[in-house]
């Protein structure tokens, strides 16, 4: 697994949630996970994946937390804008 697949799997998400080796990482605690059975492309994107929107999302509630997001609820769909 090279670096090109570690970029491939966030298109449509927010690039620099997480580095690097952090990708890495949770690419290798999958595999390690699955032991000889091992991972597809397809497993490692969603892994990748989770942990980016995770990551995002965990920001996205300290920064309303801080007072610098408001939020709200628009159909159904959690919105936010700057705090004023």
């Amino acid at each position: 697994m090279g670096r090109n697949m570690a970029k491939k799997e966030i298109d449509g998400a927010p690039d620099g949630a997480l580095t690097d080796e952090q990708r890495q990482q949770l690419i290798v605690n999958l595999l390690n996970t699955r032991g000889d059975e091992g991972a597809n492309e397809e497993e490692i994107v969603a892994v990748v994946r989770w942990a980016e929107k995770a990551t995002i999302d965990g920001c996205l509630v300290n920064l309303c937390l801080e007072g610098k997001l408001q939020i709200d609820i628009k159909q159904g769909e959690v919105c936010f804008k700057r705090a004023e």
